[in-house]
């Protein structure tokens, strides 16, 4: 039985959904709107000029939701190519029939801040929409 005392927290996501037009114009504002509709491209190529390659790629912000991932260079050559991206227990691969013949594995962390793919990587580019700036899962605040 529930506490009668409490009070039940509005999330973020319950405001949205509800579309109360007194409150949607700060709720938009909460999840930067702009910003989580404005895709990412991330290059790696300025990260590893001069610096040590490898399977794994910071994204920042991090990934709500990766369009494309294609590694243009990499330590092996039969890692060249466009990837599909799993979630974080995917397992990855290098794409089917070697360089650029088929689709390749990659997999996000369950935080959206890392993409790891099956070798080292020298060159990666990755378009992917960010993380709302708050969480929808958090309490609404509505300005005052």
């Amino acid at each position: 039985m529930s506490d009668p005392t409490s009070t039940a927290v509005k999330t973020l996501k319950a405001t949205l959904d509800a579309a109360n037009p007194n409150e949607l114009a700060d709720a938009l504002r909460q999840v930067a709107l702009g910003t989580l509709l404005t895709p990412v491209v991330y290059d790696s190529a300025s990260t590893y000029a001069g610096g040590a390659a490898s399977a794994t790629i910071a994204l920042d912000p991090p990934a709500l939701f990766v369009q494309s991932a294609r590694v243009y260079s990499s330590g092996t050559a039969a890692s060249v190519g466009s990837y599909m991206v799993g979630d974080a227990n995917a397992t990855v691969s290098k794409p089917a029939g070697g360089a650029s013949a088929g689709a390749g594995v990659a997999k996000l962390s369950a935080d959206g801040a890392t993409l790891t793919f099956p070798n080292t990587v020298t060159r990666a580019v990755i378009q992917y929409l960010p993380l709302p700036a708050t969480a929808l899962t958090d309490a609404f605040e509505q300005a005052s």
